[in-house]
């Protein structure tokens, strides 16, 4: 059972990752934030996708430091639900995967994204979900259509 578990799990994440990289665009030139990046894998992975080497990582644990530079993200430490130290309208990609569910302040993390964001930015949401394949991509599409809508008066 214990590995058939292991197995399921790791064909979640695989595909999790899979519907991530069908949303990016490849751009050498972007800037990529990855906000929660525990062990900068899937940041350096994301920017191999997108082809820029331009990767920032947002990560509580301060321990996963050493982990990050390995894979030539730089990081930084602070707690997502307050200020976040960057500058505005700073990256061009802001990934946050499987975190907003955890942080007790999500409309000031919602807010800190659209500050840091630039304004050709693509922003996807893409929440937890029972259905592996389609309901978190589809409620992640909904949520970045409704924030770029509301970024269009900008």
């Amino acid at each position: 059972m214990k590995l058939f578990l292991e197995q399921l799990f790791a064909e979640a994440v695989d595909l999790n990752h899979e519907n991530i990289r069908g949303l990016l665009e490849q751009d050498e030139e972007a800037s990529f934030l990855d906000l929660g990046c525990d062990d900068c894998v899937v940041t350096a992975l994301m920017g191999r996708h997108i082809g820029t080497r331009k990767l920032f990582g947002v990560e509580v644990m301060e321990e996963k430091a050493e982990q990050a530079s390995s894979k030539g993200v730089t990081l930084k430490n602070f707690d997502l639900n307050k200020t976040f130290d960057f500058a505005d309208e700073h990256f061009d990609v802001i990934l946050s995967n499987q975190v907003i569910e955890h942080l007790h302040n999500s409309d000031n993390f919602v807010s800190e994204i659209n500050r840091m964001a630039n304004i050709l930015i693509n922003e996807f949401f893409i929440p937890p979900s029972r259905d592996r394949k389609s309901a978190g991509l589809a409620s992640g599409r909904q949520i970045a259509a409704r924030i770029m809508e509301s970024r269009s008066d900008l």
